[in-house]
């Protein structure tokens, strides 16, 4: 296995950039430089080839990999004192945050300052590390088809994600050292699994509150709090499973493409690293974090001064779309004039377009591979750190057909609005449909032309908001005023608004 892994590596990089790559990280390391090659040492005296491989593979794709802290800052970058935790749920917290608006202007929360692990780890704790990992590995019967990359990739690593490093191998070692020894040999593994998932959840439940809480928890942390996001969830279950030796992952959405917010959940792999879960069925991209860099992503195919939407640029990531379901690759024109290298797919999220994945551009066209289905999409270019609309949005329907919502005002509709928002429609005593408008309340209603455009202001009341002369074939957003405009965007069809 050790031999299949190196030629793998030797696929991805020349041998002589593996190496560079390794003295890179030592450089980085400073003053704890020591401590980080005293384990090389270590492994290479002990004589274990496979214990120094991942040792070598842990240490040079350990930059970028540490502590990161949150602050809320101002437009002009001034942090701004704010703890969500100091507040009883989330209602009360986003509260508090928008008096600070009020006050400060628009808020948002970003990364302080990134603690590399390479400047702080010590000997002995990646030692442990190392030897923990392949003790399951070597002992627990349902590891054995693991190969040695997949080990490296989801069993060996310290961390989940930017929390703080600490020892959690020990602790739920521990907790699981009675439940797994009456196991035997040929055990079903998700008998495993959901061992290895109780003890997560003994430790750490979800709290909404903790979306105001971007700074990911330790292992420590999570236990004395007990609640955190799904991001401190996944951290915690990804240490249980390596305990217990099952291969298992954080995979994510960065953004919904059917409604708000982003998730992201841990999911059970096979030997070779390939899986799937339920929570990521609906999503138009998922991607699983990996411990390694991907030499393929789109950050190390920038130039100098080239900058990508946020998540995207991230170096370790994988595309896992098609694990999940049926996708489809689909090439889309772009707009004359687009000039850019890259051209991105955007999903409505948040009420704004947001980009879910990238794409080269040639001959004023991009295709963009394993796109989720059912779906509402927005080709777009990223400049100056903002969404440019580069083409007509469209729908990527269930079945795989794609359809351009370019409107067509040649050919006028009337449409009779009975909600801004996906809610089922109420039925009224004669069997018709209830107008879903809070009374008084006014309704502004746009159209996208390479934006949203302002077409009329409805006030609630008994009925519906009836517009004439609408361009046929258009997308739709219907907005409460004063709302947080997470309104979804629709579509006319038979008369009747569908909701995207």
């Amino acid at each position: 296995m050790l031999v299949c892994f190196l030629a793998s590596l030797a696929l991805s990089a020349p041998p002589q950039d593996r190496s560079t790559e390794l003295e890179s990280a030592l450089a980085l390391a400073g003053a704890n430089r020591p401590a980080i090659e005293a384990v090389l040492a270590h492994y290479a005296e002990e004589n274990d080839a496979e214990k120094l491989a991942a040792a070598r593979f842990l240490i040079t794709e350990m930059p970028g990999h540490g502590r990161v802290d949150y602050g809320l800052f101002d437009a002009a970058g001034n942090e701004i004192a704010f703890d969500a935790l100091a507040y009883p749920n989330l209602d009360a917290a986003q509260a508090a945050l928008d008096a600070l608006e009020v006050e400060h202007g628009p808020l948002d929360f970003a990364k302080k300052a990134l603690v590399e692990d390479l400047q702080v780890l010590t000997t002995d704790a990646l030692v442990a590390n190392v030897d923990g990992a392949f003790r399951v590995w070597r002992e627990r019967p349902w590891a054995r088809d693991v190969t040695f990359e997949t080990f490296c990739e989801y069993l060996l690593p310290h961390r989940g994600s930017n929390e703080p490093a600490e020892d959690w191998r020990g602790p739920l070692e521990e907790a699981l050292r009675g439940p797994l020894a009456g196991l035997e040999d040929d055990v079903a593994l998700n008998q495993v699994v959901g061992l290895a998932n109780a003890a997560a959840r003994e430790r750490v439940g979800f709290a909404t509150l903790f979306y105001l809480h971007p700074t990911d928890q330790g292992f420590a942390e999570m236990c004395s709090n007990g609640r955190g996001r799904c991001e401190d969830i996944t951290n915690m279950v990804s240490y249980a499973m390596r305990v217990a030796g099952v291969v298992a992952a954080a995979d994510y959405t960065p953004f919904w493409g059917h409604r708000d917010n982003n998730h992201a959940w841990p999911v059970t792999l096979d030997g070779a690293g390939r899986g799937s879960a339920p929570d990521g069925r609906l999503a138009a991209k998922v991607y699983r974090k990996t411990y390694s860099k991907q030499r393929g992503n789109l950050c190390f195919q920038l130039a100098e001064g080239e900058s990508a939407p946020p998540w995207l640029d991230r170096p370790t990531y994988v595309d896992v779309t098609d694990q999940y379901g049926p996708t489809s690759d689909v090439e889309v024109a772009l707009d004359a004039g687009v000039s850019e290298r890259f051209a991105y797919l955007c999903v409505f999220n948040g009420g704004d377009w947001k980009p879910i994945c990238w794409a080269r551009v040639s001959d004023g066209r991009a295709t963009f591979p394993s796109l989720g289905r059912g779906l509402l999409y927005l080709p777009a270019t990223w400049v100056d750190g903002a969404v440019q609309p580069a083409g007509e949005p469209f729908v990527l329907e269930a079945q795989g057909t794609v359809r351009t919502l370019r409107s067509d005002p040649a050919r006028p509709i009337e449409a009779a609005l009975f909600s801004a928002t996906a809610r089922a429609a109420k039925a009224g005593p004669d069997g018709g449909r209830l107008p879903q408008f809070e009374a008084g309340q006014r309704y502004e209603l746009f159209l996208w032309r390479a934006g949203w455009h302002a077409l009329g202001i409805h006030v609630g009341g008994d009925g519906p908001f009836v517009v004439h002369d609408l361009p046929a074939n258009a997308l739709f957003w219907l907005v409460q005023e004063g709302s947080r405009r997470l309104e979804r965007p629709f579509r006319m069809e038979g008369g009747r608004q569908v909701f995207l």
